[in-house]
């Protein structure tokens, strides 16, 4: 339903958007600086919630989506080498179950 919503919103808005009289609105040196700091302003916001967050994982000791992605990586690098070990392991038991049945 909001898909639905959504898309209808975009058509309207790009129907809009064709028209001669919103072309003009959006060639006014005005709406254009208004437009690009509403853009900045959404990056700087981005921006302080990143930081915050930084610092409210840094005071409350717990861990950022970075140190998972990290234990992540580590982890399954760590679980790639015990199973290369394990396959070692076996084609070893396997060379000296094979020189067992030889004697």
């Amino acid at each position: 339903m909001f898909k639905q919503f959504k898309d209808k919103a975009l058509q309207g808005a790009m129907k809009i958007m064709q028209s001669e009289q919103a072309q003009r609105v959006m060639s006014s040196p005005e709406v254009q600086k208004a437009m690009m700091k509403a853009v900045q302003t959404g990056f700087k916001v981005k921006e302080d919630i990143a930081n915050t967050r930084k610092v409210l994982t840094k005071r409350l000791n717990i861990a950022s989506g970075d140190d998972l992605a990290n234990l992540k990586r580590k982890l399954d690098r760590l679980e790639r080498k015990v199973s290369d070990l394990r396959d070692e392991n076996e084609h070893l038991r396997a060379q000296v179950d094979g020189e067992d049945d030889a004697e």
